[in-house]
Formats: C-alpha cells, structure tokens, sequence
C-alpha cells in the first residue's frame, strides 16, 4: 500500500487543546458550489431539509452551515445568487443565528407544534419564506433534498407551496459535491478516527465474560464524548454471539460469554463528520475454521486498500476484495465500498456496475461484510483517504482481535 509520507504526522497523538474545525470562510465557498451546480442543473430554488436523526438527518445543515440540528427541523433555502437562508421552528432561530454561518432564519409555519403557545407575529408559509431569497413565479424549477427523511406535514407544505411547479430530487448532488474533502475536512476527520480509534480500544478493554454488550456500548460513549465526539454515525454497535451475525444490531442486555465472536462498530460524529472502524473480538480461543474465515476477510480488505489510488474506477476497488473473498470461497453481503463524511454512508457507493473513478482527498469506508452465514458473520470496516499514489488509512487499530 502507498502511502503520502506526511498523512502519517498525527498517529493519534492528538492534542485536544487544539480541537480542529472547519472555519466559517469555508461555508460560503460551498455555497457558491451549489450554486453553480444549481446553474448547471437548471435549478431556480434549492430546498435542503435537516432533522436530528443520527444517520442521515443532519449532514445536510451540518454541511451547508454548520448546524446541528436539535430537535425542530430545518430547511436550507438557496437562489441562484445571494445568501442562502433557514426556515426552521420557533425555538431554533436564535440557536440557529448564533450557532450556524447562516445570516437569516425565519420562522416557518409548519414547524411550529400546533399545541404550543407562542408570543410570535413572524410565522411565515412558505412561500413568503422563498420569498425572500427570489420571485416566486410560476415556472420556478425547483430541488429538493432530503425528501426521504421527511415528516409527512413538511414535504405535504412544500408540495402546497411547489403546486403544479417542476421538482427534482438534489440529494446525490449535495452528496456528490461533499465527496472531495478539503484540508480542514481531511483534519477534522483525522482527528474524528483518532476518536474512534481510542473508543475500539477502550471497548476491546471492557470486553470479558460476564458484562452485558449495553455495558460495554456504555464504554464506548464514554470515550467518544469525553476525546470530543458530538455525537454517533450510528449508535454503537456491540453484538456479542448470535447477535454478530446480522448485518445490523443494537446493543442488548446480552451477556458476553467465553467463546463468543463480538461484533464491534464504532462509529463516532466529530464536528458533524463521521467515522467508523468494525472489527469482531474473539473472545477466548478461536477455532481453525474461524480463523480462516476471519483471514479471507481480512485478506479481500487489504486487496481493496492496495487497489485504492485516484483515477480508479470505485468498482475496481470494491471488485479486488469482492474476487479475494470469492476466490476464498465467499461473496459480499452487499457493496463494500462508500463515500464517508457528514453521513456515515452516502454517494457514491461503488459495487459491481457502478460507475464513477475516485479522486484525490476523496473519503471512501472500506466494508468487507460477511454476514447471515450459517456459522454467524464477520465484518471489517475502515477509513481511508484516496491520495495520488494510494490510499491513506485513517487509523491505525489492530486487525485480528481476540482475548
């Protein structure tokens, strides 16, 4: 694997008295980057709605304006020209103002909770929100991102609002323009895996016979929030015997017993970028046959990281460890290769007929998954920056794992 000589200089020993952050002359270079594809895109109005959901509810604001969300929705509204403004709830706005390198919020009529008395006289609809950022007229073409993760009462008032009006779904957009990651995004993620990395370690450390996977997920959150995680990709995943075997779990009162495989995905949310490392722990000896599945995993990871250099197709990528793990006797469980950044995954995900070449500072998670098997499953999972000449891994966590 090539490595740039100077990705390596942090190796963890962060300095957390020099916290890194993406700096507020960064966010209206974006804007004018959405802009520009609005342009190219035909779009008149773009409409990008955030949530506080943990996976996929705030990349949007978090990457349009440094907002993280809390509880009252928000919607990012761009023209073709000029700032950008928020419409969000009552009890967001100055939050929102003081927080966010947005400039204006509005109150929007639709999320304000019908049961709550408020000393308001500046609701706005959402047409007179629009309003302030263009003309509304009838042929406006409009994007919208984040219609997935709607509530039905927000994407029913912009349907009001958009009438017979032309709508197209902006989401791969966004998450195609998030790809490339700048300097201080590379640090601040580097810096996000470094968390990440001390969590693994301190949850392989509580890891025995006798504690509950909630028990060590308690670990894990501990260390996240204390190194200066503001939050999860995905809430932690502790799955110990029968409960590694799935593709997704959620930590349980399980008893960790000798002999168990556990499950460990941790992916931890630093200045609203993700970062994720998996690894099973084998509790107590490991049998030949596990270890052998264990080492083709293993071995289709490290042909995926070799592979990785810009001006390679993704498919290429994600296809040397699919072949490995074949060759070996196994197949995917599903794509094993995605961008990471303000979503634990997004656009692209690469897999067989994918098209798309990665680039250089792009953030790819690499994922050997290998579940739903009659023995149970095993996943690896790991960050890496794609550079010139190769692929930079973002942390440096032990492979093989057992106690």
């Amino acid at each position: 694997m090539a490595n740039d000589h100077d990705d390596h200089h942090w190796r963890c020993n962060i300095d957390h008295n020099s916290q890194p952050t993406i700096p507020k002359h960064e966010y209206p270079r974006r804007w004018s980057r959405v802009q520009e594809m609005m342009r190219d895109k035909g779009l008149d109005l773009l409409i990008a709605y955030s949530n506080d959901r943990e996976v996929f509810g705030q990349a949007h604001a978090r990457w349009l304006c440094d907002f993280p969300v809390h509880l009252e929705p928000v919607c990012l509204i761009f023209a073709r020209t000029g700032k950008p403004i928020m419409a969000t709830g009552p009890e967001s706005t100055e939050f929102a103002l003081n927080r966010s390198a947005i400039e204006d919020a509005y109150i929007l009529k639709e999320f304000v909770h019908p049961e709550e008395v408020y000393s308001l006289d500046n609701v706005l609809d959402f047409g007179a929100v629009v309003s302030k950022v263009t003309t509304i007229s009838s042929n406006l073409r409009v994007g919208i991102a984040g219609r997935h993760i709607m509530d039905v009462g927000t994407w029913e008032a912009i349907q009001n609002f958009l009438g017979t009006r032309e709508w197209v779904n902006a989401d791969d957009d966004l998450t195609m323009l998030r790809m490339v990651k700048t300097e201080a995004e590379l640090r601040v993620m580097r810096f996000g895996y470094g968390i990440a990395q001390k969590a693994f370690e301190a949850a392989v450390d509580a890891i025995e016979p006798g504690k509950t996977e909630l028990e060590v997920a308690a670990v894990v959150k501990s260390v996240m929030f204390t190194e200066g995680a503001d939050g999860f990709g995905i809430e932690p995943m502790i799955g110990a015997g029968p409960n590694a075997a799935s593709v997704l779990c959620r930590s349980s009162r399980r008893i960790i017993e000798k002999n168990d495989i556990v499950r460990l995905a941790i992916i931890t949310r630093y200045e609203g970028y993700c970062a994720t490392i998996g690894r099973p722990v084998f509790v107590g000896g490991v049998e030949p046959a596990m270890k052998e599945r264990f080492d083709a995993v293993s071995a289709a990871r490290t042909a995926c990281i070799e592979a990785a250099r810009a001006g390679i197709p993704g498919a290429d990528i994600e296809g040397a460890g699919r072949r490995t793990l074949e060759q070996a006797g196994y197949g995917y469980t599903y794509s094993g290769l995605h961008s990471i950044g303000c979503q634990e995954f997004e656009t692209p995900i690469f897999g067989p007929g994918v098209n798309g070449t990665v680039v250089e500072n792009t953030m790819l998670s690499i994922e050997i998954p290998l579940f739903h098997q009659p023995w149970g499953g095993l996943h690896l999972e790991d960050g890496i920056r794609i550079s010139k000449n190769g692929a930079e891994l973002m942390h440096e966590t032990q492979v093989f794992v057992s106690k």
